[in-house]
């Protein structure tokens, strides 16, 4: 990237291991932000989605109605990063490069 001569490029990463690998590898500076880690999902934390079907029903089937507004029990939701993005979105006035999860790159496609 750094080759492409990119103007006022603008790279973001989360706090995953796996992004500022990838960051590093581009070869230009980045910011690290915790709001676009994967979310905290409580109770269901470290489970897969099949065990959080066996053993938490309701709360899948909940999940499943909303994924954008669901919290876990005793973790977080995700419009609470969807905000985050949105003000992104809002104030980007240059080229950026966000490296993260799935959801939150959604989150950018719902906005536009």
């Amino acid at each position: 990237m750094r080759s492409q001569c990119i103007r006022d490029l603008k790279v973001w990463t989360s706090h995953m291991k796996r992004t500022i690998q990838t960051a590093e590898g581009l070869g230009v500076p980045y910011e690290q932000w915790k709001a676009l880690n994967e979310i905290d999902a409580g109770v269901c934390e470290e489970m897969t989605y099949e065990e959080i079907q066996d053993h938490y029903p309701e709360e899948f089937a909940l999940r499943d109605q909303n994924k954008y507004r669901y919290r876990y029990p005793k973790g977080e939701v995700r419009s609470e990063s969807i905000m985050f993005i949105y003000y992104v979105y809002a104030v980007c006035v240059y080229n950026m490069c966000i490296l993260c999860i799935v959801m939150c790159i959604q989150c950018l496609n719902f906005l536009a």
